[in-house]
């Protein structure tokens, strides 16, 4: 009987090594280069619905080689995308400003799974479900 269990167990269990294989390859293959995101990024919406800054400064991430700055629309911040944990950031309280859809805590993570058409930049959010759009500022 346990032979009969090995036979049927044998080729699931190298499909499953296989499945474990490849799926990383998939995931690197399309994870976006982060030079892609070399400059200024200003935020437009957030999920469908448009972000209007009236007369304050525009919420924005600005990135230069591993170097990330940026105004949340409430704070500025800054750091660098490899190291999350030295983010600097104010903790200006700001109880009106959304939430600024760029996880500081591990922004690599994900920016990887942007993507970017034209000069748009769509970026996932937490959830899965939904997205952020950015606008890329031309350079002077």
């Amino acid at each position: 009987m346990e032979a009969f269990g090995m036979r049927l167990l044998w080729p699931n269990l190298r499909y499953a090594f296989a499945l474990a294989l490849c799926l990383p390859l998939h995931i690197m293959a399309n994870a976006m280069d982060l030079s892609e995101l070399n400059g200024r990024w200003v935020l437009e919406s957030v999920d469908g619905e448009n972000v209007t800054s009236g007369d304050e400064e525009q919420a924005y991430f600005e990135i230069t080689d591993q170097s990330i700055t940026g105004y949340d629309g409430c704070n500025p911040f800054g750091g660098k995308i490899n190291n999350p944990s030295a983010m600097r950031k104010k903790e200006r309280g700001c109880p009106d400003t959304p939430l600024f859809p760029l996880n500081l805590s591990d922004p690599s993570s994900q920016l990887s799974r942007a993507r970017i058409e034209s000069d748009k930049l769509f970026l996932p959010l937490l959830d899965g479900k939904s997205e952020a759009q950015f606008s890329r500022v031309p350079k002077n």
